[in-house]
């Protein structure tokens, strides 16, 4: 093994070493908090159970938000986001991947975990979410939701399930799933995929709202071939019309996580090497809590305000950059 291989080795398994080791889900008995619940819904269709975690607003009422863990993640990806968005009065609905999530990747290690398998479980997982949710309200679980106001959100792997209900082709033979359920999307560290020749034709078929967050730093941590640039691809791919992108200076890929990770984790993905991306994390999660609240305010409120306060986020500033279409 050469040197530039062996040291791209050592980065991956660092960075499949801190998201297998991120911190378990709280047990599903001891929910967090009154607004705070963890539940196993099932699908009986695959005889699959599918843990989500409810994050109630003070007020349980109004649209909706789906998030989705990344790779070896479990329902703790996504607290930051989801507590500003439960406070500004979203239902937020954190969902767990079995395949590809924190127990699969401590059991079988994060290449065998991301799949073409495990991906389409993903796609299949939200569709059982949208197809369970009117079930739930019916029996009384989810009072007050707007289920005409549904928003999809995810961090890397969930980038990724994302973008695919979104609209990326995912397979030039195959259609690009539409799904008329989701009214708005958020990816944090999207991936572009394997080359650059045909990014516009892989995501031109988005044609709802997203918004796409990721950082100079960005990079590959589970051997995707993933890189700052890739993933700043997917705006450039997107096609016009309601669609944003920040671009944060210094910010790495679990920047984008939303959740709190311990010294091991931050050792393990070169944090102590990294102080400016550490000293700068709290200033981006409040940046990052605001935008993608205004966001969802702008196209799950239809709030016009909102709207012309993305055009364009004048919070943003340089070295950060913020693009619109």
């Amino acid at each position: 093994m050469n040197p530039q291989t062996r040291r791209e080795h050592l980065q991956w398994m660092a960075g499949a070493l801190a998201l297998a080791s991120l911190a378990p889900a709280r047990s599903l008995a001891q929910p967090a908090s009154a607004n705070v619940r963890d539940l196993i819904w099932t699908d009986k269709t695959r005889n699959r159970d599918v843990p989500v975690r409810l994050r109630m607003p003070p007020q349980p009422s109004g649209p909706v938000i789906l998030f989705s863990h990344g790779l070896g993640g479990n329902l703790d990806a996504g607290t930051v986001w989801g507590e500003a968005w439960a406070a500004a009065g979203y239902i937020v609905i954190h969902m767990q991947h079995a395949g590809s999530d924190t127990p699969s990747v401590r059991a079988q290690g994060a290449r065998s975990a991301m799949t073409p398998g495990a991906a389409a479980q993903r796609v299949a997982d939200v569709r059982f979410l949208l197809d369970e949710l009117p079930q739930q309200q019916a029996a009384g679980e989810l009072r007050g939701a707007d289920l005409t106001r549904i928003g999809l959100s995810g961090h890397s792997f969930g980038a990724w399930t994302t973008q695919a209900m979104a609209g990326q082709q995912l397979n030039p033979s195959l259609p690009a799933v539409h799904e008329p359920r989701l009214s708005a999307f958020i990816a944090f560290s999207p991936s572009a995929g394997r080359g650059q020749t045909d990014v516009a034709a892989r995501f031109s078929k988005i044609r709802a709202p997203f918004f796409a967050l990721t950082g100079t730093l960005d990079g590959d941590v589970a051997g995707n071939g993933s890189t700052p640039e890739n993933r700043q691809a997917v705006f450039e791919g997107l096609p016009p019309g309601d669609k944003y992108e920040l671009l944060l200076a210094e910010a790495d890929h679990m920047t984008f996580g939303g959740q709190r990770m311990s010294r091991g984790v931050r050792r393990a993905l070169g944090r102590d090497r990294k102080a400016t991306t550490d000293e700068l994390e709290p200033r981006h999660h409040a940046l990052i809590a605001l935008l993608t609240t205004r966001f969802w305010d702008a196209y799950l409120r239809d709030q016009q305000a909102a709207k012309r306060a993305l055009q364009p986020a004048v919070e943003v500033q340089s070295p950060d950059r913020w693009r619109t279409k």
